[in-house]
């Protein structure tokens, strides 16, 4: 039986799940079996990425007024816009306070993935602002180093 869940939390799900994420602003819909939310971000963050390198192969030297990627790239940032949302939806369960009685490799752990999921926001608006422009952009420059730094960091 299809089950269709319109909410944001991080849950397992027993049995066969048609997960329509609406509410949190993904338009897919996906069949899944026992995913929580943080996998189904991890899942989405390699779709964009495969989606956004194959923009950039494709359209990244054609003119601005290139219709069929002026197009894509619209498509894609609505996409990266909805990622965000999604992500958000995790944070602030993140964000929530812990158990009373959990231990300290259990807050590490939670702590990690929270700044983990802050920084696929950032790469998400990151690539949002910069996809169409030049690679020698300085402002994009900065942030992809900056984002590159903060990779090799965690």
């Amino acid at each position: 039986m299809d089950i269709y869940h319109r909410g944001c939390d991080s849950m397992r799900l027993a049995g066969r799940l048609t997960m329509i994420i609406g509410a949190c602003g993904v338009a897919a819909t996906t069949t899944l079996l026992a995913v929580p939310l943080s996998e189904l971000i991890l899942q989405e963050d390699a779709k964009l990425t495969a989606r956004v390198d194959a923009w950039q192969k494709q359209c990244s030297d054609k003119p601005t007024y290139d219709e069929n990627c002026m197009r894509q790239r619209y498509e894609l940032c609505g996409d990266l816009g909805k990622f965000v949302a999604l992500v958000n939806d995790d944070v602030v369960m993140l964000r929530k306070p812990a158990a009373p009685n959990i231990d300290a490799a259990d807050k590490r752990t939670l702590d990690a993935h929270l700044r983990h999921m802050e920084y696929l926001i950032d790469v998400a608006t990151h690539r949002m602002r910069c996809l169409g422009r030049s690679p020698s952009d300085p402002t994009c420059k900065a942030e992809a180093a900056s984002l590159e730094k903060r990779k090799s960091q965690q």
